[in-house]
């Protein structure tokens, strides 16, 4: 008898069926795991071993995306074999899931911002350009269209820990579903279109099959750009303008293949690219494939201009991962502030060109553009052309004829085109790796693995579909909240449940944290905190505090302060998007000293704005606590004793970081206790170390030996959006 669970018979069959093809072991640790002791039929299972739960899936439950197909392709005399599916119904599959048909847009959009709504605003793909003008082309040619831009990318990735063991997975989504779904693998909103053969062609003498991705994909030359017709030697320098690549004069070169093959290769050098056949893209009516080469901030960015960028001197590490390097501009600014140069050269033209570029790095990743904000863009790369001499004057570089470094140029006019780059940045698509790649390899014997591959993912997303088919028919009223955090926390401030030291004495807070005024200062609090008519004068206040007692002699202690996404219906678990810690020095079992770590903050002290540094100051957090319950006019919410730094001023005038000193008074660090609302996040503090920096300085004791710091603006795009 059928029942909600189907093709299941009972709950149990389910979540074992699940918890084997999603979080399992393999398939023969399966069947002896449910051979034992005829363990299946005490469980009341359907099935009694992997084949017959296989049999279960493949015969009886959905698959709401195509099958792949192998196919041969002959080379040169030698055959290899691919395994793809039909790219006409994954865009099917995509454009009619039910989970995403709420979300996904339909038409172009035209967004302005501004008094006078003339700022053009730039963020989704639809509210690009490109889109723009087809959706009119399209509509006067066909009447009442929608378009579908499909996004594909590849790239190839290692399957195995060690050995060079690799596959070429090639993935597809569509420009409908807003980018917030697309960048998260667990939306499922790409799709496997297939997997290319990675086999070496030995026998051909040719280097092609070394190409970067893009290269191979346009047809052009080493060393030139695949969007426009610049060369190598032009790659350095910055024009007023660049033109695309002439799509009309390509098409004609290739269209005289069969007609005139003796003059193809002459033909195709005229128009700028290689003598290659029949490219893929060459009858696709409403694709250019110069356009289509996009800016990809991890692969042209953080692994290409930051890449050259941090060998000038700085580091000669190879394999260095995407995330290395985004830790390595995260500090790059503060180690060359107050770096002396061999032969008296000026440091301000390296100041000024890291910083453009690190601008650069950062403006690109907006979530969204206005014109304004690309006008910076565009400022930024200019900066950096203008002072890039300093690496010609120190003897690192003779030219920056380099492709990625050029590739910059087009981020503006493809940001126009197409949406911000988030819509198209591979990083996100790196992260498919691991379940449509990796994964996929580990669950095969490794003989003809992507026949095995395919099978298994093929099997893993019919478990998906169903466990959302059974997800909506428990809770038809559940849905996706879409939120973006990318330049915004939009996230709950939390404590751990319990304390992490309960009972603090107030004499030991103030030992223990170097909380030296927290009593003077917790009196200061409660005064003001009480006080409910017209503000204060300071000698008030300070009259009051002598005659204020402390009803209470222990407070509670929290080590740990974290910043969390709100979590959704969809999302079980929170992400941690920053940290605080306010801990003493302890000892381990073993008598390891652990150092304290008391960490910087950015306090909004009223009344600063998403944007801006205007409202905010820097304070170190020392003590993080409650007080008991039943002092009178005070709450018992979180408080934290702060020593404040001094206020900002205007940022210095080349490297345009806020300097900060440590706050005095007769002497002594200015401290206050304000509520832990008031932290808007956490904040990185570069030393200024000068020419040498002093031996006894440490990570452990640097905020308490040096005098003078930088606010990082770097951090994260959080707060450079801040700053």
């Amino acid at each position: 008898m059928p029942t909600e669970w189907a093709p299941f018979l009972t709950r149990m069959d389910w979540e074992v069926a699940r918890w084997a093809k999603l979080r399992g072991p393999s398939s023969t640790a399966l069947s002896e795991l449910l051979g034992i002791d005829r363990l299946a039929n005490k469980l009341g299972l359907l099935f009694s071993n992997t084949d017959e739960l296989n049999r279960i899936i493949d015969g009886k439950l959905p698959n709401g995306l195509p099958k792949f197909v192998q196919e041969e392709l002959t080379l040169a005399g030698q055959t290899y074999e691919f395994y793809h599916c039909d790219i006409i119904q994954c865009v099917r599959a995509l454009y009619g899931d039910p989970e995403l048909a709420e979300f996904l847009t339909h038409a172009p959009e035209k967004l302005f911002t501004g008094p006078d709504k003339k700022t053009r605003i730039y963020s989704e793909m639809n509210t690009g350009k490109w889109w723009w003008t087809h959706q009119i082309e399209l509509e006067d040619e066909f009447g009442g269209v929608t378009v579908i831009p499909l996004l594909i990318s590849s790239d190839k990735t290692r399957v195995v820990m060690f050995g060079t063991k690799s596959a070429y997975p090639v993935y597809l989504t569509i420009g409908n579903i807003p980018k917030e779904l697309r960048r998260k693998p667990s939306r499922r909103t790409h799709i496997l279109l297939g997997y290319l053969p990675t086999t070496p062609l030995h026998h051909i003498s040719s280097t092609t099959s070394h190409y970067p991705e893009q290269v191979l994909a346009s047809g052009c030359k080493t060393g030139d750009c695949p969007r426009c017709p610049a060369r190598r030697p032009e790659l350095g320098e910055l024009k007023d303008d660049y033109e695309y690549r002439d799509l009309a004069q390509i098409l004609e070169a290739l269209s005289t293949f069969e007609d005139n093959p003796a003059g193809y290769g002459a033909a195709c050098s005229k128009a700028g690219i290689k003598p290659i056949v029949h490219p893929f893209w060459q009858n696709l009516p409403y694709s250019d494939i110069y356009l289509g080469i996009t800016p990809d901030i991890l692969h042209q960015l953080y692994q290409g201009v930051m890449k050259h960028l941090l060998s000038w001197g700085i580091t000669s590490l190879s394999r260095v991962t995407g995330n290395e390097h985004a830790d390595m501009c995260r500090i790059l600014l503060g180690l060359v502030v107050d770096l002396k140069l061999p032969n008296a050269t000026s440091p301000l033209p390296l100041i000024a060109a890291i910083r453009s570029l690190l601008d650069f790095l950062y403006l690109a990743q907006y979530p969204l553009h206005t014109s304004e904000t690309l006008r910076l863009l565009h400022e930024s790369l200019e900066r950096f052309h203008a002072n890039k001499h300093v690496f010609v004057d120190l003897g690192i570089r003779n030219d920056f004829n380099l492709p990625k470094l050029h590739s910059l140029v087009h981020y503006v006019d493809s940001i126009k085109l197409f949406g911000t780059t988030d819509n198209y940045n591979t990083e996100y698509t790196e992260r498919l790796h691991i379940d449509l790649a990796k994964d996929a390899y580990r669950a095969t014997n490794h003989r003809d693995e992507y026949a095995q591959m395919t099978v298994w993912l093929e099997r893993k997303e019919k478990i998906l579909q169903h466990e959302s088919y059974l997800k909506w028919r428990l809770n038809p009223r559940s849905t996706i909240l879409l939120r973006s955090t990318d330049m915004a926390y939009n996230g709950a401030l939390t404590l751990t449940k319990w304390p992490s030291a309960w009972a603090v004495k107030l004499g030991n807070v103030v030992d223990q944290y170097g909380a030296k005024f927290f009593q003077e200062a917790l009196r200061r609090y409660i005064v003001l905190a009480r006080h409910s008519g017209p503000p204060l004068t300071r000698t008030q206040v300070e009259r009051q505090i002598l005659y204020t007692n402390l009803p209470f002699t222990t407070v509670s202690v929290y080590y740990k302060l974290k910043f969390t996404t709100p979590g959704d219906t969809t999302v079980a678990k929170r992400i941690t998007l920053d940290s605080i810690h306010a801990r003493p020095e302890r000892r381990t079992k073993k008598g390891k000293v652990i150092p304290a770590r008391f960490d910087t903050v950015l306090l909004n002290v009223g009344p600063g704005e998403e944007t801006g540094i205007q409202g905010y100051r820097v304070g170190q957090v020392r003590v993080i606590f409650t007080l008991p319950a039943g002092v009178d006019g005070v709450s018992t919410k979180p408080l934290a004793y702060i020593k404040w730094f001094t206020k900002f001023t205007t940022p210095d005038a080349h490297h345009r970081m806020f300097k900060l000193n440590r706050s005095l008074e007769a002497g002594e660090r200015v401290a206050s206790i304000v509520p832990v609302s008031m932290i808007r996040r956490s904040a990185h503090l570069f030393p200024k170390f000068g020419p040498v920096v002093p031996e006894e300085w440490s990570s452990n004791n640097v905020l308490e030996k040096c005098s003078t710091f930088y606010l990082n603006p770097f951090t994260d795009k959080h707060m450079y959006f801040i700053l």
